[in-house]
């Protein structure tokens, strides 16, 4: 008899133990950043003539975007971030692209856009890029591309195109641009010094 009121107890203990609410914690799916893909059309040092000074060309600066907002942020963030490593290598900004010797241009995909015909024309098709319904270029978030022309915008020296790089708002506003000059080191490490 003491066995079985023994076996009861334990056997009651297991239901209760079983049936008592401890809440489930989900652990909240941490999304991987996507890997960086880097292609360029040559080394830099190889391809481009000597040159010190160089400017932008608004014609060839996109930040694509949904919303007008981040392009007016984006662009001129971009910019401060080119010239600051174009000074570690020695080149000069230079306000008038006439008087400079080379046009940095850059296209920056903020959202997943489709682009106009003037964007896949000066900077074609990166990595991640599909088209849909066969006609329009689409640029994945994350697709960056840099080129280096002439200061007529006639002749392409150089480019390269980087896909993944996601993180760019946040890096403005929490790393102060530490993971865009990383970038930029990736694409324009190899730009030899200026004058060279």
């Amino acid at each position: 008899m003491k066995k079985r009121l023994l076996f009861l107890l334990v056997a009651v203990q297991l239901v209760l133990v079983g049936c008592s609410s401890t809440p489930v914690v989900k652990e909240a799916k941490v999304s991987e950043p996507e890997p960086l893909t880097l292609v360029s059309s040559g080394k830099p040092s190889k391809v481009l003539p000597s040159f010190t000074t160089y400017s932008w060309d608004d014609d060839y600066n996109f930040v694509l975007a949904k919303e007008e907002a981040t392009m007016l942020v984006l662009t001129p963030y971009i910019r401060q971030q080119i010239e600051q490593y174009m000074r570690t290598k020695g080149y000069q900004l230079v306000d008038n692209p006439d008087q400079a010797e080379m046009v940095i241009g850059f296209l920056f995909a903020a959202d997943d856009v489709v682009a106009n015909n003037q964007v896949e024309q000066r900077f074609g098709l990166v990595p991640g890029t599909v088209r849909e319904k066969g006609l329009d270029p689409r640029y994945k978030k994350g697709a960056f591309m840099l080129s280096a022309l002439d200061n007529r915008g006639k002749k392409i020296y150089w480019r390269a195109a980087l896909k993944g790089f996601t993180q760019l708002e946040r890096d403005k506003a929490i790393n102060k641009g530490t993971q865009m000059q990383y970038i930029l080191s990736m694409m324009l490490g190899d730009f030899p010094e200026a004058g060279r």
